[in-house]
């Protein structure tokens, strides 16, 4: 049998990963608005790092040199802070 601190610490790690999906769904709707369903939300890693996949390499340049406005449209839709975005190119 688990100790309570070990239920506890299972809890709260399902906790945050629920609240990581719910970001990311959150980001993924607006990319959908600003990208037209082009551009999909992968992953925020744990040191605040989006990954995003791009469509074309073109979008992919694009996302590139809007990224400072693109992160200020996702960090003020979202409770935690994105620190940056790494683009990939996925057809």
């Amino acid at each position: 049998m688990d100790s309570l601190g070990d239920l506890l610490q299972n809890k709260v790690n399902k906790l945050d990963l629920d609240a990581q999906k719910t970001e990311l769904q959150i980001i993924q709707q607006e990319l959908n608005r600003l990208y037209d369903n082009q551009v999909r939300a992968i992953q925020i890693k744990p040191n605040g790092t989006l990954l995003l996949g791009a469509r074309s390499a073109p979008l992919a340049n694009e996302l590139r040199y809007q990224q400072i406005e693109l992160l200020h449209v996702i960090n003020s839709a979202v409770k935690n802070t994105i620190q940056s975005i790494q683009i990939i190119i996925r057809r």
